[in-house]
């Protein structure tokens, strides 16, 4: 689910997102995420985003605004736990 974001490139996933709960939420809200139920739901998501080029365009640059946005996070929890650990 991150990689396609990170490149650039829209998101389609199944239905199954509980390892995932949370970026799917940020990428599901930013419209840089398509859910599809089957492989014939899939195929038609692929065909429309082929058939539209600009709605492809806006969920890549959507789904690496969010990575964007979130770059950095495991480093800032990681100084967070540094600053409370030097507090005890």
């Amino acid at each position: 689910m991150l990689e396609p974001a990170a490149l650039a490139k829209p998101v389609l996933s199944g239905p199954h997102l509980f390892n995932f709960l949370e970026i799917a939420a940020m990428l599901r809200t930013a419209g840089a995420l398509q859910e599809v139920s089957d492989a014939t739901v899939l195929a038609t998501a692929v065909q429309g985003l082929i058939d539209q080029p600009q709605q492809a365009r806006s969920m890549a640059d959507a789904g690496l605004a969010v990575m964007k946005a979130n770059q950095g996070a495991l480093q800032r929890l990681l100084d967070g736990i540094e600053r409370l650990m030097a507090k005890r």
